[in-house]
């Protein structure tokens, strides 16, 4: 004997104990406890099994059941419908509930999709923003090439200088060159940067963090580069300087040569503060993006526990026809002992809920005919179960 029969044969002597002994009719609750097995659903399913033999009984040996069995027999029926009723209260103010939740969540969800495109259009003001930088690198560059011209102007001006003057500016001119080289060179790693961080920002966030440490390793290297620039500049400005008597004529070009170099160190220097501002922004901003990718999972992760009862809520039109068929369908001479009224028989409401267990049951509620009408109940469900409707409870009412 397997453990469900086991338990179901317990539960069908505890509900016949409880109504024979504690004069009183067997509730899920009682039965539970009667036969210490918390498997409510069974239960649940036992009950009906019992009432519905109980009714059975009752009708073949109505004529020897004394008057006060049927006075506790009417008595049971009062308190299961006014179970019933209790029941069905219940069952209405959890679908309210469940509706409620379900709007709070969309709701939820229509503010993080506006929160999204908050951070889109964030996202579009640090391009633009990253695109005015590189206008200005642009700006930066055209200088440099001015700068170049301005010293071709100044090499050729003291051409006509001799020894001395000649080898100093075989130094300077080294040297300008590779400050232009470092500057082309930074110029173009901050351009693959912000390249790569615009591609990786559609659709690779994780590879941020490794981005903005190659990027700091870069911007560090064009920093160490330019130190050895201007380490080996200042060797050449110091030839100079001691060369200073014999190059009166080429002093005014070096001064002006210092100047546009300071001038490039301060805004190399602005430069790198922008760039830090920025690799700063791009983490907050990929710190919130992930935040919301998280709020965002948890929501769908809610919505898809809800999926069963809005699907259900779907078939809900289509069960409360197949009910409508039904009705119209049966015939009353096979129900003789059925208290119903068939002339207004019809559906009144059809509602589903979500079970402990995940599972949805549908309650179809019927006026005109009497809350203990066993055989009614049960044609419509087996009808019910023909026409692909599963787990359907029949509540009789007047």
């Amino acid at each position: 004997m397997s453990d469900t029969q086991s338990t179901r044969e317990r539960a069908f002597q505890a509900c016949d104990a409880i109504f024979t002994k504690e004069d009183k009719f067997p509730t899920v609750d009682s039965v539970v406890d009667a036969i210490g097995v918390n498997s409510r659903r069974l239960v649940s399913e036992v009950i009906k099994e019992w009432r519905q033999h109980l009714a059975a009984r009752f009708r073949k040996d109505r004529a020897e059941v004394p008057e006060a069995v049927r006075r506790l027999w009417f008595s049971a029926l009062e308190v299961a419908e006014t179970s019933l009723t209790s029941q069905r209260q219940a069952l209405d103010d959890q679908r309210r509930e469940m509706k409620a939740q379900i709007q709070a969540w969309q709701r939820t969800l229509e503010e993080r999709d506006r929160e999204i495109a908050s951070l889109k259009a964030t996202l579009d003001e640090r391009v633009q923003s990253i695109e005015s930088l590189n206008r200005k690198l642009e700006a930066l560059d055209a200088r440099a090439e001015e700068l170049t011209a301005s010293l071709e102007r100044a090499r050729t001006e003291s051409s006509r200088l001799q020894g001395q003057l000649e080898e100093a500016k075989a130094a300077q001119s080294k040297a300008e060159e590779r400050v232009n080289g470092t500057i082309e060179w930074a110029n173009l790693r901050i351009e693959e940067e912000r390249t790569r961080i615009e591609h990786e920002w559609q659709g690779k966030n994780a590879r941020l963090d490794s981005d903005n440490s190659r990027l700091q390793l870069d911007v560090q290297r064009s920093e160490v580069r330019q130190r050895q620039a201007e380490d080996r500049l200042d060797g050449v400005l110091k030839q100079l300087a001691e060369r200073d008597a014999a190059l009166a004529r080429g002093q005014e070009v070096k001064e002006a040569l210092l100047g546009e170099i300071k001038s490039l160190e301060t805004a190399f220097a602005r430069r790198e503060g922008e760039v830090d501002a920025l690799q700063a922004r791009l983490g907050r901003l990929e710190t919130e993006n992930a935040r919301l990718l998280s709020d965002t999972q948890e929501n769908r992760r809610q919505l898809e526990r809800l999926s069963p009862i809005r699907q259900a809520a779907d078939h809900l039109p289509a069960l409360r026809e197949a009910v409508t068929t039904i009705i119209q369908s049966l015939d009353p001479k096979d129900f003789p002992d059925e208290p119903v009224n068939w002339e207004s028989l019809n559906c009144t409401e059809v509602n589903a809920c979500l079970e402990e267990d995940g599972q949805v049951r549908y309650r179809v509620g019927m006026s005109e005919a009497a809350p203990q009408c066993v055989r009614l109940p049960q044609a419509i469900s087996q009808l019910l179960v023909e026409s692909g409707f599963e787990s359907v409870d029949i509540v009789c009412e007047w």
